[in-house]
């Protein structure tokens, strides 16, 4: 059975010739589809007989492209009656991680680091403090706890999706402040993660708590430009630092 799916070669970002195979071409343009459907997490695409007969690909080309397809999140096979090609909505922790890994294979330096938090951050404390909401004070408050505990039992205050940074990310309303913010976050521990502890650690980790909750108050009370000032301080502090704390 000839594939109606063919290869496709293009130039990449070294200007070196990539063909792209044709389980990769199905597999973005199923997941074309997907988007222009607006993501209709849970509807099935159809079953493997309807998808061969639908896209006139061989059934190892299928299988390839649904196997691209589960490893980026997108979509699912779900055996017996009923099932079929399933979407599904992408996990963003798979994203930050892999753009993590990239960056740091880029050779990222700690001031590009920092440059590119804070002009993110910026932006995500602003539209926070513009934004916020009962819920949101709820969840900032709850991420202040949860740092308080951290930092009185000597554990550095970054924690990942539920710390003062990624909450505030969240809180701007804008999903791809939201997952630039956690990349760059997850990376700066990546980073750092082996570098050597400073003595003064535990007072650096009282700073910044400090400086979290001063910033969590200017985004409750809804003053942006606070909110901004206090952010930018607090992020140049810890570009300072040897390592995120």
């Amino acid at each position: 059975m000839a594939d109606a799916v063919p290869e496709i070669t293009h130039t990449d970002g070294n200007n070196s010739r990539v063909k792209e195979k044709r389980g990769e071409v199905l597999a973005r343009k199923i997941e074309e589809k997907i988007m222009r459907a607006g993501w209709p997490v849970g509807e099935v695409l159809g079953s493997e007989p309807d998808l061969l007969q639908e896209y006139k690909v061989s059934r190892a080309v299928l299988r390839e492209a649904v196997r691209i397809m589960e490893h980026h999140g997108t979509a699912r096979t779900r055996r017996g009656p009923g099932g079929g090609l399933i979407v599904t909505k992408p996990d963003a922790r798979a994203v930050v991680r892999s753009a993590a890994v990239y960056l740091d294979s880029e050779g990222i330096t700690p001031d590009k680091l920092a440059a590119a938090r804070t002009g993110v951050e910026l932006i995500a404390v602003q539209l926070a403090a513009q934004n916020i909401d009962e819920d949101g004070i709820t969840r900032l408050r709850a991420a202040l706890d949860r740092e308080r505990a951290s930092v009185a039992g000597g554990e550095s205050a970054t924690s990942g999706r539920n710390d003062v940074h990624t909450v505030i990310a969240a809180l701007s309303g804008n999903p791809a402040i939201q997952l630039f913010t956690e990349t760059l976050t997850q990376l700066a521990v990546e980073v750092f993660r082996s570098a050597p502890e400073p003595k003064t650690a535990s007072d650096a980790r009282a700073q910044f708590l400090d400086d979290h909750i001063a910033i969590v108050e200017a985004v409750v009370s809804g003053d942006a430009s606070v909110a901004r000032f206090r952010m930018q301080q607090h992020l140049a502090r810890l570009a300072g630092e040897s390592h995120p704390l």
